[in-house]
């Protein structure tokens, strides 16, 4: 009679087909941005004019006083121009003027994207800054870099930077967050490795 053999020498049991589906990445990778988000750069636009109002009006008034001395000019504008209050608030409302139109001409930020591997192409959807979200679209073939990211050891929140060449034939560099535990985002970038190859870089940790 043949004794049972050691635990040790036993072979595991091999590989289903649904232990592999399993593992087996979605052909698409999909994360969505369902906010909704209007355009602002009307109100924007109407602030930055409000706040150079008052100093080109200080110039207008600096002016005539230069050119007419003593002409044209009452007792309170000029009390006005010569007040330290006057003095603190122009540098001020010039600066946050000069910052907002800064802010307005920034680059577009990334909203919601999807890789899919069936059609290769990348969609995605992306907001400059007060304005409307606009989509677009890209054949894998003009993705020139995928880099993913992640904040600290133990953060769920991580990022993807995407540098493609649109229709246009502009560089551009988009940055989408997402939030997926580390081992998720390994997957996703092992998948996108099979269809971009070198173009996409591991999982970079900031915090090191």
């Amino acid at each position: 009679m043949n004794s049972t053999p050691p635990s040790s020498l036993v072979e595991p049991p091999a590989m289903t087909d649904t232990t592999a589906s399993a593992l087996r990445h979605p052909p698409i990778w999909e994360d969505r941005d369902d906010t909704v988000r209007l355009s602002s750069l009307g109100t924007m636009l109407y602030i930055v004019a409000l706040l150079l109002a008052f100093p080109l009006y200080v110039a207008v008034v600096i002016s005539i006083h230069l050119l007419y001395p003593g002409q044209g000019l009452v007792t309170a504008h000029i009390d006005l121009i010569d007040s330290a209050v006057t003095c603190m608030v122009v540098p001020l409302a010039v600066m946050l003027a000069g910052w907002m139109l800064y802010w307005l001409n920034g680059e577009p930020e990334g909203l919601g994207f999807c890789f899919d591997a069936p059609q290769q192409r990348f969609t995605f959807t992306q907001q400059r800054p007060a304005r409307a979200p606009t989509a677009g679209s890209v054949p894998y073939s003009n993705i020139l870099g995928v880099a993913p990211y992640k904040m600290t050891a133990f953060s769920a929140i991580s990022h993807i930077v995407v540098c493609f060449d649109d229709a246009d034939g502009k560089r551009v560099w988009l940055r989408f967050w997402v939030h997926i535990q580390d081992k998720d985002m390994a997957f996703h970038t092992a998948w996108l490795r099979e269809s971009l190859g070198d173009k996409v870089n591991d999982v970079c940790d900031l915090d090191k």
